[in-house]
């Protein structure tokens, strides 16, 4: 059994604490700050989540690392600048695949976000272009590893690794908390790289952008250290498959999970299945949102219950038209639970104050 309901947006007051936690440990931030100087942005990323976290100004330690690590990223990049040609086969090929990528995803994202009215036929064909574009997404993200690639994919690295130097700066700073920009085009401009490097970057960039957004979201989803590991699990199958279609990640909530929790244990409890409940304070998803003092407003809510696992409950929803365009539809945050044997509850919302 299966049910969703979109909520309109509402505001709700945020609270001090920080949902992702408080501060970072004296004794945690110089091994943090050194991980920003790794040349492996995998590394990098799970760092800077942890300080932009930790709850309050960004510490002087991460200032520090920054600074390490902008000097690390410019003097490779300039030295790759040196090295790479713009006459580069590797540039024409590797935006061919970007080109091939981009037109399978815009294919699929707009056959998940419609509703098929149950027609199996459509979901078959959806199936089929979600498929397609996975290949061609996994393919280029292997094109993109810079270990023992050629040198035109590890200048893209070297730019990214001094563009997150600028986001971070200015998260630093206090100018922006925007973890999902990363200015490489600002780079190459300041460091007056060719005209076809400047315009093969500028391509490239909304792809490489949110790569580097759906990273750092399941860096700090796997720190969640109040998340069981189903709902990791099932934040992580949900945003790759988001990844896939272009679509930027869902942050997994602490308070959008206890709300779902919350409903799934009553609906067991008290012997019913919808989202109405017969508990007045708990009467609406808007109801269960407020209570759970979530920091933002509520998307949506959908309910399933005859699976275990996260991948049943994924499965139910996805060729469920109004459940589909829940999962692949707006917001930032997600909370999924379980309760019993599996009574599922989702949720989606937007924070009013992004925490990274």
């Amino acid at each position: 059994m299966r049910l969703c309901l979109l909520l309109s947006l509402l505001s709700l007051v945020v609270h001090a604490e920080h949902p992702l936690g408080g501060p970072l440990p004296a004794s945690l931030r110089k091994a943090a700050a050194d991980q920003l100087v790794l040349p492996d942005p995998a590394r990098r990323i799970g760092a800077t989540v942890r300080f932009r976290a930790d709850g309050s100004d960004a510490s002087s330690e991460f200032r520090e690392g920054l600074t390490r690590g902008e000097v690390a990223a410019t003097t490779n990049l300039r030295r790759l600048l040196q090295l790479v040609k713009p006459t580069d086969p590797a540039f024409d090929l590797l935006k061919k695949q970007v080109e091939e990528y981009r037109a399978l995803a815009d294919a699929a994202r707009a056959i998940v976000l419609t509703d098929h009215h149950k027609d199996q036929k459509k979901f078959a064909e959806m199936d089929k272009a979600f498929a397609a574009a996975d290949k061609a997404y996994e393919r280029l993200m292997r094109a993109l590893k810079p270990v023992g690639n050629t040198p035109v994919v590890q200048l893209l690295d070297a730019i990214q690794w001094a563009a997150e130097v600028r986001r971070d700066e200015a998260f630093a700073d206090g100018k922006t908390n925007e973890v999902g920009k990363l200015p490489m085009t600002e780079v190459v401009e300041t460091e007056n790289a060719p005209e076809p490097i400047k315009d093969f970057v500028k391509t490239l960039e909304p792809l490489l952008a949110m790569r580097e957004f759906h990273r750092a979201i399941t860096a700090a989803n796997a720190a969640a250290h109040w998340a069981k590991s189903e709902q990791v699990q099932y934040a992580n199958l949900l945003n790759s498959r988001r990844a896939v279609l272009g679509l930027p990640p869902f942050l997994l909530s602490e308070r959008l999970s206890d709300a779902g929790f919350h409903h799934s244990e009553e609906m067991v409890k008290l012997k019913y299945f919808a989202h109405e409940s017969p508990v007045t304070e708990n009467k609406t998803p808007w109801d269960r949102v407020k209570n759970a003092k979530f920091e933002g407003g509520g998307v949506g809510e959908c309910i399933y219950a005859g699976g275990a696992t996260a991948q049943a409950s994924h499965t139910g929803w996805w060729y469920s038209d109004g459940h589909r365009l829940i999962l692949y539809g707006g917001g930032n945050a997600q909370g999924i639970a379980r309760f019993g044997g599996g009574t599922w509850t989702f949720m989606t919302g937007n924070f009013s104050k992004y925490p990274l």
